[in-house]
């Protein structure tokens, strides 16, 4: 490769990534001044700020995912707003405001509170210099002005006044060690400490301006930024703050604050819509024009950049700005916890259209430096399609808050979703409290059951039954206290005593305390005395096997198969029993049905039957074409009886459109209930076999019952029910009467 095409290639590459990088405007306070913005790790935003008087709002809001979704601290509201932010760590940091207002956050700026007030001073601005090291500068716009620097002492709530004194407001301040800090004010002022904030000393300015903002690029390199109400300033240090010289003093909005991406990539945000951005280590600086919509009104109060890729800019009336390379996904998403108990839970998470293969874990943790690992399912994506990722953990602790996100690397580059929670009780969601059937119960005694599932608790449980011949109870009996292992069953049990006799009903039910928590089984109730009426509570029940005719929905349990007409079998059915082919898709309606495409003018069915002569059975027939009538719905009568043979009867169909149907409902119903309900023919008999339609192949499924199936029903002791048997060829099949928890 010729050294000019490479030269061509770089360019166009460079213009590429020009091109992808962007800025993407969000407004979540609403229209609320943003006075400080700050990034904390990759995707990770907190920003502060409100409403400076009459009535002041503080407002402060965290992203977790580049700023696609923001939470709001709860505790905002009416109090001094918020100025400045400074981190330790991901998760532990400090706010400051006016009226002397520092507030605490442990969640990484979810929420803010335990305020303190060490001074009445307006802070200004924060700094963090070591996990445990923070300064606050500040001061009063009074006659003379007043300087306040604030150091942090051992706890969180106290605040050492290291200086506080008359002269220009402080605006900013940088430490580059533990010793050596810079504070720049109004005025042109600039203070500097070599012993860790325990004195401080004036440091000549070549420009008399207010300073806004300061940073450090190494322990020499520094810069301050401001200016005045018509002028843009930017002052240079290359000895540790010693001295300043002038890199930019020209017409325009003042400076606010100042940020370096890296050793090269800087930059500056002001009043008057301006963002500046240096290349070159601060010696030269170009406007930048973030947005085409922006006025020359904008003011940008502050700025941060946690890599050349990734930054953001906010100011005055919620103006905020998030500046990104384009990420090589379109989702990448932590998801809410479903699935989970008092020690196991599911991560989930969501990938979709990764440009670039990227391997997949989640970080979890009781704090939310989420300090676990573990690899997702599944563990690597390398295609652009969507997919679910999970990971289970397990030996969690009960009644804890855990933090989790999913996280993907891709080469040096790390990308997260947004940090979720959930908590862990000490049930979970298989968790069950049963009370169950009382046993060897007389006519004055009775014992009392349950069960408990998969339930834990650190102590002991106390373990009761209330009872009494009401819903109310109004009494309670021990069953002992009890030490829970997880995933465990424990049957518990009381002898109750002293019971009335063969006269009331006695409720019961389980009751467990669990430190301040009270569960409660169901409520049940017994008998004193032998049953009345047998199985009376439905607690014994046995199984039948059921044979059943494919394809066909029978309506009782009255029927059989028998010897057929041609083949080796028929359907027969006794009693008021339906039996149907085909489902209607509408009670009022009834469309639809089994597959069918054929326009037959009749159709026949060998029966051999016998019906009382007072009554009426009947064939039932329907037809659809896509979805509309085709038939009327046709009731063809069966009256008396064929001699103990099978008969042939044959039924015209009428149509009621002129398409060929595709759907076929046909039924048999073994009397008529309905034109006298209260006489009901037990012993109506018909037996159905070899349906066909005339001048057409097509027919109904297993026309001839032929085909037959097994299947085992539980049914109550003692008790009678008819059963309906939903066909196997379209699911499972189904009692009406079933057993149930």
């Amino acid at each position: 490769m010729t050294a000019k095409f490479k030269f061509l290639s770089f360019i166009i590459f460079f213009f590429q990534v020009a091109i992808a990088q962007q800025w993407k405007s969000y407004n979540p306070t609403a229209g609320f001044d943003i006075n400080t913005v700050k990034i904390l790790e990759p995707g990770h935003i907190v920003v502060g700020g409100g409403h400076q008087s009459n009535d002041s709002v503080q407002i402060m809001f965290v992203s977790t995912d580049y700023g696609s979704t923001w939470i709001e601290n709860t505790h905002d509201g009416y109090a001094s707003w918020n100025k400045s932010v400074a981190f330790a760590d991901p998760v532990n940091g400090f706010g400051v405001g006016n009226r002397g207002r520092i507030i605490k956050t442990n969640d990484g700026g979810r929420n803010w509170g335990y305020s303190v007030y060490p001074t009445t001073s307006n802070l200004n601005k924060i700094v963090n210099v070591t996990p445990s090291m923070y300064y606050a500068v500040g001061g009063k716009q009074t006659a003379g002005g007043w300087q306040t620097i604030l150091q942090k002492g051992n706890s969180d709530t106290t605040w050492n006044v290291v200086y506080d004194t008359t002269g220009p407001c402080l605006r900013s301040v940088h430490f580059t060690d533990t010793l050596h800090g810079i504070a720049v004010g109004d005025s042109g002022v600039i203070l500097a400490t070599a012993n860790g904030g325990t004195g401080w000393f004036h440091v000549s300015a070549p420009l008399q301006r207010n300073f806004n903002g300061i940073t450090f690029i190494n322990s020499n390199k520094g810069f301050a930024v401001g200016g005045n109400d018509s002028l843009r300033t930017i002052l240079r240090t290359t000895n540790g703050g010693a001295n300043w010289s002038v890199v930019l003093d020209t017409t325009g909005g003042i400076l606010n604050d100042i940020s370096f991406a890296d050793s090269l990539t800087g930059y500056v945000v002001g009043d008057s819509n301006t963002v500046l951005k240096s290349q070159d280590g601060g010696s030269n600086w170009t406007k930048l024009n973030i947005d085409t919509n922006l006025t020359g009104n904008a003011q940008f109060r502050s700025v941060d950049f946690y890599k050349p890729g990734f930054g953001a800019v906010a100011g005055k009336g919620g103006l905020l700005y998030v500046y990104t390379i384009p990420l090589p996904y379109n989702t990448f998403k932590t998801q809410q916890v479903s699935s989970f108990s008092f020690s196991t839970a599911t991560l989930p998470g969501v990938v979709d259209g990764l440009t670039t293969p990227m391997n997949l874990f989640f970080e979890y943790d009781t704090t939310l430096a989420l300090s676990q690992s573990i690899a997702a399912t599944p563990a690597q994506v390398n295609d652009t399609s969507l997919h679910t990722v999970s990971a289970n953990i397990n030996s969690l602790q009960p009644l804890t808050t855990y933090y989790y996100r999913l996280k993907g690397v891709s080469g040096a580059n790390i990308y997260y979703g947004s940090i979720e929670s959930f908590y862990t009780t000490i049930t979970s969601t298989d968790t069950t409290f049963l009370t169950k059937t009382a046993t060897k119960v007389t006519d004055t005694s009775a014992v009392l059951n349950a069960t408990i599932n998969n339930f834990y608790n650190a102590s002991p449980v106390q373990v009761s039954f209330e009872y009494g011949t009401t819903a109310l109870f109004g009494h309670e009996i021990a069953a002992g206290s009890l030490s829970l292992s997880p995933n465990s069953s424990y049957h518990v049990s009381a002898a109750l005593s002293g019971l009335s006799p063969d006269t009331v009903f006695y409720y019961y039910r389980l009751k467990v305390i669990a430190g301040t928590n009270i569960y409660f089984g169901d409520t049940r109730q017994l008998h004193t005395g032998l049953p009345e009426i047998p199985n009376w509570d439905f607690e014994n029940w046995h199984t039948v096997s059921a044979l059943l005719p494919s394809h066909w929905y029978i309506s009782s349990d009255s029927f059989s198969r028998v010897s057929g007409h041609s083949g080796n079998y028929a359907l027969q059915i006794t009693g008021p029993t339906v039996v149907v082919q085909g489902v209607p898709t509408s009670e009022s309606h009834p469309v639809g049905g089994a597959p069918f495409n054929a326009r037959p003018d009749s159709f026949s069915v060998y029966l051999n039957y016998d019906i009382n002569p007072a009554d009426t059975a009947y064939i039932l027939l329907f037809m659809s074409a896509n979805g509309q009538q085709a038939t009327p719905f046709s009731v063809y009568p069966v009256r008396g009886n064929s001699g103990g043979n099978f008969q042939r009867l044959s039924f015209p169909i009428s149509y009621s459109s002129s398409a060929t149907p595709d759907s076929v409902l046909m039924g048999f119903i073994n009397g008529n209930a309905f034109s006298n309900p209260d006489t009901i023919y037990m012993h109506n008999r018909m037996i159905i076999d070899d349906i066909s339609f005339k001048g057409t192949t097509a027919n109904l499924f297993n026309y001839d019952f032929e085909s037959w199936f097994n299947y085992d029903v539980d049914r109550p002791d003692g008790w009678k029910g008819m059963c309906y048997f939903v066909d196997s060829a379209n699911q499972q099949a189904v009692p009406m009467v079933s057993k149930v928890h």
